[in-house]
């Protein structure tokens, strides 16, 4: 089969299902009709990785576009594994939200389309591309944002300013070199500033992800939250790939380091003020989301396998905050524990890989990351509750399954993050090494599963004994929440641009992008 259509298998899949679902609406049969598309598409993308060959790169092109501009099918290792998390979590969401009976919306057909635009971001093969994947995903969203909502024009206006970076990037690049493919742009063709600028969509989805107004109102929340976390960390991963596996300058990466900490450290104090509130998962998404940015400006190939498997991991933990857990749900226990950046948390091997390279640096570097952990841990062990009536459900399974992972990381490790983190940069052979009970790095071994299994059992019994007279459970959370009160101004939202002038403004910037980038031609 021509490579062409091979990369459009996955989509030909979900758009199959999106049609079969669509012209039979209100069916019972179309949620098992979504759930199979998606998993075919995770299927198919799942044989890609693993036919192509150690550092392959296929790039299928199938329209020449002005300015210069190819519409380019990006097929490698870093794409392929995004798109096998993706399809894969997508999947899931879907199949837990067939088994629960409490919402009659058959919101199928915008999943699967959300789905196919994430897809397409991570497969995107040039900046314009993927600028146009991104609108795909607020085309797909539509259906679960209500325009006419004053609450949500700042999301919206947030999502098409933060995406004109895309633009500037695309501009300087084809002012460049003449083109705006990922493949073959120089690093020193994009410079500090237009680095950071490209960073503005990444950053402003993980802080809508942690900015929720309320909670889900039912057993699934509309959209996918895995549309957000997937095209931030391709875009934060794609943009180093570019530069070698290193950002521009020094002085960029210690401000990115810094800052990703001390935003995550917030966030974590947040958390831990907030105590147990719907909201409390998406935080704790988000402190993951911000740790990994940092460590994505580390420069080392063990930080960027660190880095690899923390945005890869922000998937699957992203979309099971999606599902709505009640109290006596095992699944959030498993999820929180999931979110903690301490053992048994899945996360923790990704903040260990990235420790081991900042310890080649300086030891100094790990202590922010320890008070990050440690305010993260304190935040968690506040608010599990072991309940003898706790349920066992699908979203138990799934983040079972993560925990797993945690405790046995080599399968992950040697057949999803190695490759998804060569595609960053080289790794030297010999970086790490995995056997059934761990991981080498250099000189550094982690038994991955014994402390896994013995943090558990540890956890299992204190939350047990003593998990009502825990310090943070009550008086200390209201001390601290007194001493962190600010108040802060109220922002007018109505004083925001209507629509017509927003979507005016914004085409006319993307007119003067692509003019500028023809002149520069």
């Amino acid at each position: 089969m021509p490579l062409q259509l091979q990369a459009l298998l996955p989509f030909a899949a979900i758009v199959a299902a999106a049609l079969a679902v669509r012209f039979r609406p209100a069916r019972r049969t179309n949620g098992v009709v979504a759930a199979a598309g998606a998993g075919a598409a995770a299927t198919i993308a799942l044989i890609e990785l693993v036919r192509l060959a150690p550092g392959e790169r296929v790039d299928s092109s199938y329209l020449s576009t002005f300015p210069y501009a190819e519409l380019t099918i990006h097929s490698d290792a870093l794409s392929l594994s995004f798109a096998v998390v993706t399809a894969s979590t997508a999947c899931l969401l879907m199949l837990v939200r067939v088994v629960s009976r409490g919402d009659r919306r058959d919101p199928w057909f915008n999943w699967l389309i959300a789905t196919a635009a994430a897809l397409s971001v991570e497969l995107a093969g040039n900046l314009l591309l993927l600028y146009v994947a991104f609108q795909l995903l607020t085309l797909a969203w539509s259906g679960a944002l209500d325009e006419a909502a004053p609450r949500r024009r700042w999301l919206r206006f947030t999502q098409q300013a933060s995406d004109l970076g895309l633009l500037f990037v695309a501009g300087l690049t084809i002012q460049s070199v003449g083109t705006s493919a990922y493949s073959g742009v120089p690093s020193d063709t994009i410079g500090p500033a237009a680095f950071l600028v490209a960073l503005l969509p990444a950053l402003t989805r993980i802080g809508a992800l942690a900015m929720p107004l309320s909670g889900p109102q039912a057993p699934v929340l509309f959209e996918p939250a895995v549309a957000w976390a997937a095209p931030a960390g391709y875009l934060v991963l794609r943009l180093l790939s570019l530069t070698g596996g290193r950002v521009p300058t020094r002085t960029i990466e210690v401000a990115l380091f810094a800052v990703g900490l001390v935003a995550a450290g917030m966030m974590a104090l947040l958390a831990a003020v907030e105590g147990l509130r719907p909201s409390l998962p998406v935080r704790l998404v988000t402190v993951l989301a911000l740790t990994a940015l940092a460590i994505s400006a580390l420069g080392t190939p063990l930080s960027t396998l660190g880095a690899g498997w923390l945005w890869l991991l922000l998937i699957p933990l992203t979309g099971l905050t999606c599902v709505r857990l009640g109290p006596r749900s095992l699944a959030r226990v498993i999820l929180l524990l999931n979110l903690a950046l301490v053992p048994p948390g899945a996360a923790f091997i990704g903040l260990w890989l990235a420790g081991q390279g900042l310890i080649q640096s300086t030891v100094l570097s790990l202590v922010p990351l320890a008070l990050v952990a440690l305010v993260v841990a304190a935040g968690v062990a506040s608010v599990i509750a072991l309940d003898e009536h706790l349920r066992i459900d699908l979203p138990s399974g799934w983040g079972l399954a993560l925990l797993a992972a945690g405790a046995f990381p080599g399968i992950a490790l040697v057949y999803l993050v190695a490759p998804a983190a060569m595609a960053v940069r080289a790794i030297p052979g010999g970086t790490f090494q995995v056997n059934p009970l761990g991981i080498t790095a250099g000189t550094r071994f982690w038994p991955a599963a014994p402390v896994c299994l013995a943090v558990a059992a540890a956890l299992f019994i204190l939350l047990e004994r003593l998990g009502t007279r825990l310090p943070l459970r009550r008086s200390s959370i209201d001390v601290v929440a007194r001493l962190a009160t600010i108040r802060l101004p109220k922002l007018r939202l109505h004083n925001l641009p209507d629509e017509v002038t927003l979507r005016r403004a914004y085409w006319a910037v993307f007119a003067a992008a692509l003019a500028a980038a023809a002149l520069a031609r």
